[in-house]
């Protein structure tokens, strides 16, 4: 998998440390439920593994080395430690499932935990797309549509959820494991390494003021050229993703100090409090301080 370092956030399972850390995450447009601790749409990765079905609308799905496009009725495998970042082509919805491989084992030596460790961490299959094209396909996105709708339907509650989720994981990875056989991938191609050199830049140095200039003289490319790399590879533009990056370490700081809101403005790189403050309303629906507020 690629190298993360401190240059990503790790958006943590909501429910890790409890005795069942299985998180669902419902998402309709740019609205989270339950509000995730990283919910800014940049590029983050889990140390757990991902299932994302899609409702409605057209989810977009990018990682440093391809993109998706996922419609309603379809859905994707997200692998653990993947670096990826998920979008929408208009109005969407979709439910996102976080949970750790551990719960496809059965138990520790299991023979089982084979066809696990497979695909788990293998760099030749980071994300999947599940499309009804196929006949195992459509079992497997019928189990994951009924997993998604557990909670939509108030199962969460049922003594038996915990069971019921287990069983249906366990359905929808034998489908993928015993249909998909993960064929290695040659290196990234050039690109993808322009960007690499720009995000490592840009998250490296998002609190002083860069320009358009600087992070394309860190990628050795055009202002032009960085464009569509990005665009190519990302899906957005590099100053859009900044801003992003920006965003989500400003709402970091917010919640883990108690810095006044100006002081994490300049830490993030935001030359105005009120330009700031403006854009993360837009983005979250809340001021700074509503949001710290909020936490």
């Amino acid at each position: 998998m690629n190298t993360k370092g401190e240059k990503y956030p790790n958006s943590a399972n909501l429910n890790a440390g409890t005795d069942f850390p299985y998180t669902v995450l419902d998402v309709i447009d740019d609205v989270m439920s339950p509000r995730q601790n990283e919910g800014f749409r940049i590029m983050h990765w889990h140390d757990d593994l991902q299932f994302i079905f899609v409702w409605d609308g057209v989810v977009e799905l990018w990682t440093l080395a391809e993109s998706l496009r996922i419609a309603p009725g379809e859905g994707a495998f997200i692998n653990r430690g993947v670096i990826h970042r998920v979008g929408r082509d208009g109005p969407c919805h979709y439910t996102s499932l976080l949970f750790p491989e551990r719960f496809l084992w059965f138990y520790p030596e299991c023979p089982a935990q084979a066809l696990v460790e497979r695909i788990v961490g293998n760099d030749a299959l980071a994300v999947l797309k599940l499309a009804p094209q196929t006949p195992w396909e459509k079992r497997a996105l019928d189990t994951l549509r009924e997993l998604a709708a557990l909670r939509r339907d108030g199962m969460a509650s049922d003594e038996e959820y915990a069971y019921r989720v287990l069983v249906l994981l366990a359905r929808t990875w034998l489908e993928i494991a015993t249909n998909i056989e993960p064929t290695r991938r040659a290196g990234a191609d050039v690109r993808r390494a322009r960007v690499r050199d720009a995000l490592s830049f840009m998250e490296a140095r998002y609190s002083e003021a860069l320009s358009l200039s600087d992070l394309a003289d860190a990628a050795h490319v055009s202002v032009s050229e960085l464009g569509r790399d990005f665009r190519a590879c990302l899906g957005t533009t590099p100053w859009r993703y900044l801003t992003e990056y920006r965003l989500g370490r400003a709402a970091r700081l917010l919640r883990a100090t108690k810095l006044p809101v100006a002081t994490v403005a300049a830490r993030t790189g935001f030359a105005s409090p009120s330009h700031f403050g403006k854009l993360f309303r837009e983005r979250t629906g809340l001021s700074p301080r509503a949001y710290r507020a909020a936490k």
